[in-house]
This record gives structure tokens, sequence and C-alpha cells, in this order.
């Protein structure tokens, strides 16, 4: 891990802080993997700034503006994130474990993969995704796979579920009332119900033999806590009867595999070189046309090219679609 003297730190901000304004000396900050641990950036306007992989533990993020920035596996363990705005960033794989992300701005960000295990999610915007916001007229209600935020009252969805009317009414004077109007609203719409059976019994696994014959960028790794994972071609799927391997293009073999994710694949025309069950970012011909996300195998994406400006020229593969898994997680 990169580490970044307090000095450096400076020089980088203030690069990117003039590159956000068009200055011609400014430059982007890149931190990927750097180690930021106890590092100063209160007030800082990091948006679009790289911090993948990077450690933020117990960092100073105080009025850190962080809309657009990849903070891809990051470390973000017990990180105070209170207000702060990550709309449209990118969180893939990051450890927020503990973190304090009340009244954040998540609009639109990227949380797929994220460890979101006891975290503060308490008036958060939500993406809708991983993290999904119902304002009422009382309080904010906010939820992900494990865990719900009634205003400030927060425990997992099994907690809410289970509670008999005594223990609402002890929450406080119109907690009960509230939960009274709100519980059949919530389990007809399957907050509790849909999304435990999705968490044990994801529904389909992706296919990635597509992988092979596409040949795109795939990561490899082992250890689930492995931060870096090998970049390579996937050659080869191991017998999914004993175990899944998938095998690299030096003959390696590997526990987990999946397409390079949040990483632009140039695209130059030809069958979909992805399998059905991913979402993804595409990049038009036309600079002007703004890039989209879809998911594979829908109606509405074609990957042929028919020499317009409406022509595929990359894409970014940046999660799953409701419904699936990886392979792997069936195991």
């Amino acid at each position: 891990m990169k580490t970044i003297t307090a000095q450096e730190l400076n020089i980088i901000l203030e690069d990117h802080k003039k590159w956000l304004i068009g200055h011609s000396s400014g430059k982007r900050a890149n931190l990927r993997g750097a180690n930021l641990r106890d590092a100063d950036l209160r007030d800082a306007d990091l948006i679009g700034v790289n911090l993948s992989y990077a450690d933020l533990r117990d960092a100073d993020l105080i009025g850190i503006n962080l809309r657009g920035a990849n903070l891809s596996y990051a470390d973000l363990r017990d990180a105070d994130l209170i207000g702060i705005n990550l709309s449209y960033a990118n969180l893939s794989g990051a450890n927020l474990s503990g973190a304090n992300l009340s009244y954040a701005n998540l609009s639109g960000a990227n949380l797929s993969y994220a460890n979101l295990i006891g975290a503060n999610i308490r008036y958060v915007i939500g993406n809708g995704m991983e993290i999904k916001t119902i304002q009422t007229d009382t309080w904010a209600i906010t939820y992900t796979s494990e865990t719900m935020s009634i205003g400030f009252q927060q425990h997992t969805l099994k907690e809410w579920f289970g509670f008999n009317e005594k223990q609402i009414k002890d929450m406080g004077k119109r907690e009960l009332e509230f939960w009274t109007k709100w519980k059949p609203i919530l389990e007809a719409i399957g907050v509790f119900e849909e999304l435990e059976k999705w968490r044990i019994k994801p529904k389909k696994p992706v296919d990635l033999s597509v992988l092979i014959d596409s040949s795109i960028d795939c990561e490899f790794w082992d250890d689930a806590d492995q931060k870096f994972p090998v970049i390579g071609k996937l050659t080869e799927l191991g017998n999914p009867c004993i175990s899944y391997k998938y095998v690299d293009v030096d003959g390696m073999d590997y526990k987990y595999c999946r397409p390079r994710m949040n990483h632009v694949h140039a695209w130059q025309g030809g069958e979909c070189p992805l399998p059905d069950g991913l979402r993804v970012k595409v990049f038009y011909q036309n600079p002007h046309i703004e890039p989209a996300i879809y998911e594979v195998g829908s109606y509405n994406l074609t990957w042929h090219w028919y020499g317009t400006e409406s022509d595929i020229i990359a894409f970014e593969v940046v999660g799953l679609v409701d419904g699936y898994c990886w392979p792997w997680e069936m195991e």
C-alpha cells in the first residue's frame, strides 16, 4: 500500500482543485491504493477522484465532497461519513462495516458487493438498490437486505418484523401508530420476505463460460478478503459438480472469477461479449451521447456496429441484475 505524506497529499489535493476548475496546471487526483489512515481531508473537493483500494480508516472526512469518486474496494470501516455527498460514487466492494452514513447522499452510487454490516443508515438518501429510501410524512424509512432505519431507530429486518406492540410502544409516543400503519405496507412491497429470500437463495447464476469465447479481461482471486485480484483471460471452467475452478491464460486456477469490474473495456463490434444477468454502462461513438446503463440480454441493447454515431465503442461492467448471482455464490 502506497504511503502518502501530508505534504504530498496537500500538493495532490491542490492540483485536483485546479483540475476541477479547468486550470491548465491542474491534475486529476489518483490515490489508488493509498494509505490515508488518519489523513486530514476536511472540506476537500474530491469530485471524481480515484480512491480505489485506499485505506481511509480514521481519516478526517468532515465536509468532503466525493461525488462521482471511485472508492471501489476502499477500506472505510467505522468511517465518519455523516452528510457526505457520495452521489454517483463507485463503492463496489468497499468495506463500509460500522461506517456512519447518516444523512449521506448515495443517489446513483454503485454499492455492489459493498460490506454494509453495522453501518449507520439513518436518513441516508439511498441508491435505490443496495440502500433504499422511502420518505413518509413522519420519518424516512431506509433499508438494506439486513437492516432498516425508521427515523432514529435502526434494527435488523428480523428484529423489526418480530417486535411486539409493547416493544414498539416503548420506542416512543408516535412509534406504535406509525408502525401500525406502515408495517403492512412494508410487508406488501416485500421489504422483509423478498430481500430475505434473495439474500438466502439467489435465483440464477451468471454463465461465465461466455467469457471464454469473448476473451475480455477478468478478475481472479482465491481469498475472499483479497483486495487486488489477478487480471487475465478466462480459458477454462472447472467441474461445477465438484467445485468451481476458473483457469486463466497462464494456467493458474482460482476459486473466484468475474468480468473485470468498473473498468472500461474497449469494444470493436461483434456478438455480445457478456452473459445475461450483468448490468453494463455503455459508451457511444458520439461523445455527446450520454453513457447509459443496460441489462445484458435486454431487447434495447444492440452490440453490433452499423457505422453510426450510436455504435458502442466501450463498456463497463457495474453490477448484477436483480435475481442473478455469481456461480461461486451458489456453493
